[in-house]
């Protein structure tokens, strides 16, 4: 720890009701979630304005309304059993008595938090910035898609003014955040709703021979399936959701699988009443679908599609960046990260360290296109899958888990592994130079893992004094400091 100008700042003597709303979270709470409050918590995470740009993307690859559906359906399922996956893996608690649990558990947390903040949350907060740009910027381009150097220049802008927002204030994120959240699954369910009262008033021609002109490659589904993988971003839900869970063990399960499912059906509506509403010639990745779906159904104009998808997108934005600072935080205060990460501004009482690396990181991302982007973050929860599903198998085998969250068959573990290999495998293939540089980031963060050895603390020297001018810079600079709970 380097020598700071600066007291440490316990959390306790931070104003008692700012803390309890600051995106940091660090506080001990009761288990005061009921089984309805984390279904909605779970669907609130898990509904993605990435819909906005897969459901053209997937009518594209798909050549027809019924192979679109299937995609649909079997990206919700794999999403699915994935959530349970991680869920049950990353909230196991081992058994202190049993051998070579501290390096088993040491690994699972690091390759957590690597594949989560530096790889799955800032791309995908650079997706939908690049997504929301497009949306913001597409009025201007009547005829044609918008320029791509001023899609990324837009995008630059929204993630730092976001971050921006979050240094600033302690509580606005957090309540824009439950606003954006609220308005995009009122506009998700007005969009189905708009889709079932058209099926109601007989307009269902479009429904007859619903596979016609199918495109049964394998490349094709296989691309689809991943823009059906990144819409479903609800895969991990945080600790601090489980742990605040009455019941854990009997009721998470099902409430994921609720939650999610619930999810899947209100995507499928959405998309058919896409098919339904649109001709076939707008729903194409180069149009901006809920523009076109805007000035077809309410009769409003274009703008009205372009503020909904304006605030899905910012509410999406700020929650992937509060979940990567909680993350940040976290992960320092247990000894897995520098200590710099735990630091809060002493005026604003917010992790500025963990929220100008997340902005960081997000900004080279945006040298990647969109398309690009999904497959890079499919690729990665792929590979995470994977890990997850072989150590689930090897921790029941191995006896090294002394507590269950809940206790999966290994049926499920297994039903996942073999699609996640799969579409690793496929994606290697055809789009090989996104998929190459997620691996080679992943084995970058094992090497890390054990040159640091941040959980055993065998760190070497020189790292451990870069750590130390991080921190005192932080502190001098930034004006933070430590925060002990």
């Amino acid at each position: 720890m380097a020598n700071s100008e600066y007291n440490s700042l316990p959390v306790n003597d931070v104003v008692d009701d700012e803390v309890e709303t600051a995106q940091i979270g660090i506080e001990r709470l009761k288990k005061e979630h009921s089984f309805i409050h984390f279904i909605c918590l779970v669907v609130f995470k898990a509904f993605s304005p990435g819909i906005f740009f897969s459901s053209a993307f997937i009518f594209q690859l798909s050549g027809s309304y019924g192979l679109a559906t299937s995609i649909w359906c079997a990206g919700g399922l794999f999403s699915l059993l994935g959530t349970l996956c991680l869920t049950e893996v990353l909230n196991s608690t081992f058994d202190p008595r049993a051998q070579g649990h501290v390096h088993v558990e040491g690994l699972r947390t690091f390759i957590h938090l690597w594949l989560t903040l530096l790889m799955l949350e800032p791309a995908f907060q650079a997706a939908i910035a690049l997504i929301l740009s497009t949306y913001l910027l597409q009025p201007f381009f009547h005829h044609c898609s918008p320029c791509s150097i001023a899609v990324r220049i837009t995008a630059i802008f929204i993630i730092c003014f976001l971050t921006m927002l979050n240094s600033l204030f302690v509580t606005l994120g957090s309540k824009l955040q439950r606003f954006c959240n609220c308005f995009m699954i009122l506009v998700l369910l007005s969009i189905a709703a708009a889709g079932i009262v058209k099926m109601s008033q007989g307009n269902i021609s479009k429904l007859k021979n619903v596979f016609r002109g199918s495109a049964w490659e394998i490349t094709p589904i296989s691309l689809a399936l991943c823009a059906a993988v990144f819409s479903y971003w609800g895969q991990t839900i945080p600790k601090h959701l489980i742990h605040e869970t009455k019941h854990q063990k009997r009721k998470l399960p099902l409430a994921i699988v609720l939650s999610l499912s619930l999810v899947m059906v209100v995507y499928i509506l959405d998309n058919t009443a896409y098919f339904i509403m649109l001709d076939k010639i707008v729903v194409t990745p180069g149009q901006t679908i809920q523009l076109n779906f805007a000035d077809h159904s309410y009769g409003l104009g274009k703008w009205l599609g372009q503020a909904a998808v304006v605030i899905c997108c910012f509410g999406s934005i700020i929650s992937s960046m509060m979940t990567s600072s909680r993350l940040f935080v976290n992960g320092s205060i247990e000894g897995d990260l520098p200590d710099v990460f735990s630091m809060l501004h002493i005026t604003w009482l917010t992790p500025v360290p963990a929220l100008l690396l997340n902005c960081v990181i997000t900004l080279v991302y945006f040298f990647a296109d969109i398309v690009s982007l999904i497959y890079y973050i499919v690729f990665t929860y792929c590979l995470f899958m994977v890990l997850a599903c072989v150590g689930l198998l090897y921790l029941r085998w191995a006896k090294l888990v002394v507590h269950w969250l809940f206790e999966l068959p290994p049926t499920v573990p297994a039903l996942c592994l073999i699609p996640s290999i799969l579409l690793a495998i496929l994606q290697l293939r055809y789009t090989w130079t996104t998929s190459l540089a997620s691996a080679v980031l992943f084995l970058a963060g094992l090497a890390v893992y054990y040159l640091a050895r941040v959980r055993s603390g065998q760190t070497p020297a020189t790292i451990l004094s870069l750590f130390d001018c991080m921190t005192m810079y932080s502190q001098l600079l930034g004006n933070c400091c430590e925060m002990k709970v």
